[in-house]
Order: structure tokens, then sequence, then C-alpha cells
């Protein structure tokens, strides 16, 4: 079974202000088992914030910099453009439209995944019996971890 992971602004958001923990575990060792994607517009979010991270995370911005790096490295950016076919269906399966650009890219990961993940903290956000119906997964780090253990 082939699987893709798409991760939301608030995985990453959660791995940087603490270093060790559950999302930062998922984010460095599992993109060795599964592919993981990101829409770009993660990292402008995270750049519009890196002041607060910085002050959460208790590292110079410098600091939260190579962190980044560190946590983008083995995931694949998409871009925008790819996702924009998909913007419009996408706004169906969530509540607030800012988390649409994920499962855009969880629609377009679909055509070539058999199973798709999205990783997030605000599961409520997502519609998520309707993604299950095209085998679009909405799960939290804690969940994934779980999941991904009954099926290793």
């Amino acid at each position: 079974m082939e699987i893709a992971v798409v991760v939301d602004t608030n995985v990453v958001f959660a791995s940087l202000i603490r270093s060790g923990g559950v999302n930062r575990y998922v984010l460095t060792l599992f993109p060795e088992m599964f592919p993981f994607f990101y829409p770009e517009v993660v990292r402008k979010e995270i750049a519009n914030h890196i002041e607060e991270l910085a002050e959460k995370s208790k590292l110079t911005p410098e600091e939260l910099s190579i962190a980044m790096e560190v946590i983008f490295e083995p995931m694949v950016p998409v871009s925008a453009s790819k996702l924009s076919q998909y913007k419009e269906v996408a706004e169906e399966y969530v509540h607030d439209v800012a988390d649409a650009p994920f499962v855009a890219c969880a629609l377009m990961l679909s055509e070539e995944y058999d199973t798709v993940v999205i990783l997030t903290w605000n599961v409520s956000d997502y519609i998520s019996e309707k993604l299950a119906e095209r085998e679009i997964w909405v799960m939290t780090p804690v969940e994934f971890l779980k999941w991904v253990k009954e099926r290793v």
C-alpha cells in the first residue's frame, strides 16, 4: 500500500516550539518510511510568525531557521500553482478555507497514492468522514503513530 503524508502548519509549529516529543519525532523519522509533503504556503506562514516562535521556543531566529531546515529537508514542497486545480473542491472538505491547501495537496496526492494522511492537531477543522471516502485520513501525530504501528 502506497501512503503519502501531508503536514499541516500546526504540526510544524509544535515541532519548532518543542524540540522533543511526538511532533519532532514524527517529522524527522517517518519521512524515511513514507513521503511527506506540504503546501509551500506553510513556509511563508512560519516565516510570518518567526518572532512568536522564537519567543515560545526560547530559540533565536537563526536557530529556528536551522531547525526549520532540518524539519523541511526530507519533505517535498508543493507549489500553489500545482494545487490551484484542486482548491475549489478542497474547500468542500474543510470548515475553514485556510485549511483548503492541505486538502488540495491530499487530493492531488490521492491520484498517485492509495492512502493519504493529513497530519494536524486541528482534526475538527476537516470534514473527515467525506475525506475518508477518498482514502484521505485526518489524524493527529499521536493517532498517526498508532496507525502506523498497527500496519507495520
